[in-house]
């Protein structure tokens, strides 16, 4: 065979080839359309939760309220009483009084001769009101506080005087009666200075009731030679015990030489063994006698 033979045949080969490759791609490319490629399912994107719109903004989230307990009260302070017997109950301060002193009234010196009787100013306790009474001037203890340290023994309160308003209560007429604060023990000096001669011997005397609800009030007279502008110097009776049963009682002052001072000054006493809810005081007839020179 010639070369041009060989080139021939060379040519046409690949011509075969060439279609061979066209069918070939023909009819893959048709069984495909057939059956189509399957599709690819996009995995779902995952997206950020919405952001909260700031407090203000409409269509903002609100967040749910949340529950506050409520502020424990505190009580407030109070003073513990410290009472000896736990049948009494704290005080019920029903009125406070500040202690006070009555006008001393004015005496026209007037002395007396060695043997009689001196005149007293108001000695039947007349006219009293509004804690004055007439003649005579007081003093009472008072140290406690409505809301401050109460202790049974040693507390004590100003008491009202007054005229006695219970018939069965007066001793002769018009008397004196001293009303103690509920559950408060008093502590009462009433006094008058009148004027004497000196170096005379003189007596005092006075009648007395009282009534207490719980034990009985402790009562005495007394009497200052020196005529003291109190009844600190006075020289006193023995104590005497009274209650609603003890009726009424004469109590004796000890005799006394009057001082040079020219004066005398006469004192009642009277305090609550223990406190109670009802406690009080009466004098009457209150008496300053000249025995002799």
């Amino acid at each position: 065979m010639t070369r041009g033979q060989q080139a021939v045949l060379l040519v046409l080969a690949i011509m075969l080839l060439t279609v061979t490759g066209l069918l070939v791609y023909t009819l893959v490319n048709s069984g495909e359309a057939a059956s189509p490629l399957p599709t690819l399912t996009t995995r779902p994107t995952v997206t950020a939760p919405p952001t909260r719109p700031p407090a203000g903004t409409p269509g903002a989230l609100t967040a749910p309220p949340t529950w506050t307990p409520p502020p424990t009260r505190t009580p407030p302070f109070t003073s513990t009483p410290r009472p000896t017997d736990t049948a009494r109950p704290l005080p019920t301060i029903t009125r406070t009084f500040a202690p006070t002193f009555t006008p001393r009234p004015t005496v026209t010196p007037s002395l007396p001769g060695p043997t009689g009787t001196v005149v007293l100013q108001n000695p039947g306790f007349q006219g009293i009101r509004d804690d004055a009474i007439p003649g005579w001037s007081w003093w009472a203890e008072d140290n406690f506080t409505p809301g401050g340290e109460y202790n049974p023994d040693t507390s004590y309160e100003t008491p009202l005087f007054k005229q006695a308003d219970d018939p069965v209560r007066r001793i002769n007429g018009p008397t004196l009666q001293i009303d103690a604060v509920q559950h408060l023990k008093f502590k009462v000096y009433v006094f008058q200075t009148v004027p004497v001669s000196p170096t005379l011997k003189v007596g005092f005397q006075v009648m007395a009731g009282a009534f207490s609800g719980s034990g009985a009030i402790k009562m005495a007279a007394g009497i200052d030679a020196r005529g003291g502008d109190d009844c600190n110097a006075a020289r006193w009776s023995d104590l005497s015990f009274l209650n609603q049963d003890s009726g009424v009682q004469r109590i004796v002052a000890p005799e006394v030489t009057a001082g040079d001072s020219g004066r005398v000054t006469v004192c009642l006493y009277a305090e609550p063994l223990y406190p109670a809810i009802s406690n009080a005081a009466f004098f009457d007839d209150a008496e300053l006698i000249v025995n002799q020179k």
